[in-house]
Formats: C-alpha cells, structure tokens, sequence
C-alpha cells in the first residue's frame, strides 16, 4: 500500500442557536484523494471544502482569510480563491521531480 498526503484543515464557527459549524478544507495532489476524505469527513458529520491541489494548503496558514473564518462553505471557497498561488508547494513539487 502506498501513502499520498492529503490536508485537512477544521474551519469552525459557532452557529445562531449555538450549534457549531464545522468545514473541513481538503487540499491533496490527486483529484480522487480529496472526494474519498471529503466523503468520510462528510460521513462524520462535517461540510467538506475542496481546496484543491496539495499545494493550496498554504492558503489555510494562520494569518490568512479563511484561517478561523466563521463562514458558509460557498464563501470558504470564495476566500481560498482570492489568495495567491503559494511558491513553496511549487518548489516542493519541482525537488520531488
């Protein structure tokens, strides 16, 4: 069996009536890795958030937009496409060949 990271990272919010809202943002190098951990976070009762590649991870980093957002799913997505393509990740992936 071989391993292929996959990021997740918790958004929460405290909800109206007091309930939490809890997103998972998932960033992963493979297409199909992010459906099968945005399917099992979403079985675990969480509402799942493609990030997209492995490398927008760095887009989740405190001190950026969505770290800690308390908003809706739509507007998560929003946010992680405002911000820049992050450099590291591409260097990374290029040292890896």
């Amino acid at each position: 069996m071989t391993s292929r990271p996959v990021r997740t990272v918790a958004i929460l919010g405290a909800g109206k009536v007091g309930t939490v809202l809890a997103r998972l943002a998932i960033a992963a190098g493979d297409p199909g890795d992010v459906a099968a951990v945005a399917s099992f976070v979403n079985a675990l009762g969480f509402d799942p958030v493609s990030a997209g590649p492995l490398a927008t991870g760095a887009r989740l980093q405190p001190g950026t937009e969505p770290f800690g957002a308390n908003v809706p799913a739509g507007e998560l997505r929003a946010m992680i496409g405002r911000l820049p393509e992050p450099g590291l990740g591409r260097e990374v992936s290029a040292a890896r060949g």
